[in-house]
Parts: C-alpha cells; structure tokens; sequence
C-alpha cells in the first residue's frame, strides 16, 4: 500500500491537485474560480475525460492553431466531456467550480500553448 499527499498546482484559475500519475493514467482535481480562463492548449498525446463535481464550467474548443474558437459547451454539474488528444481548449468557471480530471499519463512536454491563462476582461464576464 502507498499512501500519498495530492501534490498542488496553485493556478491563476483556481488550483489543480495532482491524485495520481502513473505510466498508464492521472486523475486531478481541478477547483476554478470565476473571473479567469485557463490557457488555450492542447495535448498532442493526453486524452482526458472533465467530470463536473460541481458548478458551472465553459469549455472553448478551438481550431488546429489554437486562434479561433470553434465551438463551446456548457456543463453542469453530473456531466462530462472528453476531450481527444491534438484538440485546443480552454475552460473557465462560470460558478466556483470543481471538474474531476480522468486521464491517460501527464507530462508538463506533452502540453502546448496557444495563449496563457488570464483573468477575464469585463466585456466576457458572463458571455458565452
């Protein structure tokens, strides 16, 4: 048995608690506070699955140069998405949030990005 502490990612979003990585999976936590967005990045291997815990959460889906946002959906709490390797995202909480992050192995190389993290400007406060 091998008892262990998350290790935590303060974010400019909110903070990320790393449970698990091994060779062949991760599962996070991810707490958002309203007000922020996530960078616009991608995987070029990770495929991840966000579970909603609680809250409301938008998550931006972008184009292959990660530039225009392509489409967008709304998930409450109960439901989940999974986002397939090679896709540009970003996601930012409308509510307090909490997403449960399920998937293959992490590694910091493996993540690319088109634009940072940022506090939400307020003519997209509340927009869609």
């Amino acid at each position: 048995m091998n008892v262990t502490v998350p290790i935590v990612h303060p974010k400019l979003w909110g903070t990320e608690r790393e449970i698990v990585t091994t060779d062949q999976y991760t599962g996070k936590i991810l707490d958002l506070n309203p007000g922020h967005v996530s960078s616009i990045h991608r995987h070029r291997i990770k495929e991840e699955t966000f579970y909603i815990d609680s809250g409301v959460v938008l998550l931006e889906f972008y184009d292959e140069n990660g530039r225009y946002r392509t489409d967008v959906a709304v998930l409450s709490t109960g439901q989940a998405v999974t986002i397939s390797p090679g896709t540009y995202h970003a996601f930012r909480g409308l509510s307090t949030a909490r997403i449960l992050e399920f998937s293959t192995s992490h590694h910091d190389s493996d993540v690319e990005r088109a634009e940072p993290s940022r506090p939400l400007r307020p003519d997209e406060r509340g927009a869609v």
